[in-house]
């Protein structure tokens, strides 16, 4: 009974370990390889099943990935804030004066039409 639950940590342990270090392939350049084991094991690409709708990590470089929420909360709101706002571009410019022309005259207008 207990050689049978040790059994059973062990088959976790190895399904756990190989899923997480499919979930870091995921975000490096051995993508590919990560999708591939998804389709193979079960049987359906579960990367398009993520909409983006919820951030939990975020990948800074090939081999450095933030999980961290609070830090994630911190970087995706400094990325909207520059892309919303340009500090060196005012935000509206004001009008020019239109300008003020004398009247035309008769010859003026028979000249335009």
């Amino acid at each position: 009974m207990e050689q049978d639950e040790d059994l059973t940590k062990i088959v976790q342990k190895y399904w756990t370990d190989l899923y997480n270090n499919n979930e870091d392939q995921q975000f490096s350049t051995k993508s590919k390889e990560a999708f591939n084991f998804l389709k193979r094991v079960f049987k359906y690409n579960t990367f398009a099943k993520r909409d983006g709708s919820i951030v939990n990590s975020i990948k800074i470089s090939d081999d450095q990935v933030i999980t961290d929420l609070d830090e994630i909360n911190r970087i995706l709101i400094e990325v909207l804030k520059k892309i919303q706002l340009d500090q060196q571009v005012p935000l509206l410019q004001p009008p020019d004066k239109f300008p003020s022309l004398d009247p035309l005259q008769n010859l003026e207008m028979a000249v335009i039409v």
